[in-house]
């Protein structure tokens, strides 16, 4: 187990080549903007947050994988821009287009979804029951069925990282 800071783990991963699998474990704030729908619903301002384990694939090309399975790519995304290296070669990372040439800019993990499970928990840590979390999805945008489900994961909400069996602790 290695403890990063977020800057170092940014590195670890812009020098990663070749597709490989990737544990993630991530903490979100489900008060943030698009986790949940604000009409009627109880838990906004809560504190709730969302514990996500989710496996994806990272350093694939979008578009070869869309047409092997016989789709178009789906144009999503424009608000991010793929991080390459200087020889074309993709990373697994991107960054927000706002935030090309800034100092410090937000990057995100981006991957093809592969396996994921998840649960909720109040603000002090304690889980939601069956039922709270029952009614708390009733809250959750309904997203349209991809192909390919392609994540992009805020680097910011990472805990840990798993890239061939080495875990990453970030820094808090």
């Amino acid at each position: 187990m290695r403890h990063v800071t977020l800057n170092e783990m940014v590195g670890i991963l812009l020098d990663r080549k070749g597709c490989c699998f990737v544990g993630i474990n991530a903490e979100y704030s489900m008060d943030d903007k698009g986790k949940m729908l604000k009409r009627n619903n109880p838990f906004i301002g809560k504190g709730i947050r969302k514990l996500a384990e989710t496996v994806v694939m990272v350093t694939f090309d979008y578009d070869k994988s869309m047409e092997r399975r016989g789709d178009e790519a789906a144009g999503t995304g424009n608000w991010s821009q793929a991080v390459t290296r200087a020889d074309g070669s993709l990373t697994p990372l991107s960054i927000h287009k706002a935030d090309i040439g800034s100092d410090s800019p937000r990057y995100y993990l981006r991957g093809e979804f592969r396996q994921s499970k998840s649960r909720y928990v109040h603000a002090d840590g304690t889980a939601l029951t069956d039922n709270e979390t029952t009614e708390l999805k009733t809250f959750l945008p309904k997203r349209a069925p991809q192909t390919v489900e392609f994540h992009t994961v805020t680097m910011s909400n990472v805990k840990r990282l798993t890239i061939d069996k080495e875990d990453y602790i970030l820094a808090a």
